[in-house]
């Protein structure tokens, strides 16, 4: 199971406002949104964290996902744990 997260205005040292002033999209994102990813047992009523391995492009143009995650910050903290149940 993959999750996107993303906060808008969440500027740090590496995404600043001004690093894309052509990008409209770029303008009101900041740093990109992270990507989360779980494998889900469907067998399973444990809980399951998912953990994250990436982030997408910086205006959400292209659909990859980018496993670089050395230049996200406060972008890591927005959630404490993710985790999934699947219900019976």
């Amino acid at each position: 199971m993959f999750l996107e997260l993303n906060q808008s205005w969440d500027w740090n040292e590496h995404w600043t406002n001004n690093k894309f002033p052509g990008d409209n999209e770029y303008k009101t994102s900041s740093q990109p949104a992270l990507v989360y990813v779980t494998k889900l047992d469907t067998n399973s009523r444990e809980e399951m964290e998912l953990k994250p391995i990436g982030h997408s492009h910086y205006s959400g143009k292209d659909g990859k996902l980018y496993d670089n995650l050395n230049t996200l910050s406060t972008a890591l903290k927005i959630a404490n744990k993710i985790t999934a149940v699947v219900k019976p």
